[in-house]
C-alpha cells in the first residue's frame, strides 16, 4: 500500500498513471491486473480516486 503520510508528493501522480491505465485496459482488464498484482480487489478509497481521476 502507498504510505500516504511519508509520500504526499507521489500520491497524485501514481493515481493519475492508474487513471491512465485504466482508460486504456478499460474496467475488466483493469480489474484482472490488479487482482494478479496486488492479490485482491481494487476497493474503497483507492478504487474512487482512481475512477475519479479517469473521469476528469
Amino acid at each position: 500500500m502507498i504510505d500516504f503520510e511519508h509520500h504526499q508528493e507521489f500520491i497524485g501522480f501514481y493515481i493519475n498513471a492508474l487513471a491512465r491505465m485504466l482508460q486504456v485496459l478499460g474496467e475488466n482488464q483493469f480489474d484482472t491486473i490488479w487482482r494478479e498484482v496486488t492479490g485482491g480487489d481494487c476497493a474503497g478509497e483507492v478504487r474512487e480516486a482512481i475512477w475519479a481521476a479517469r473521469d476528469r
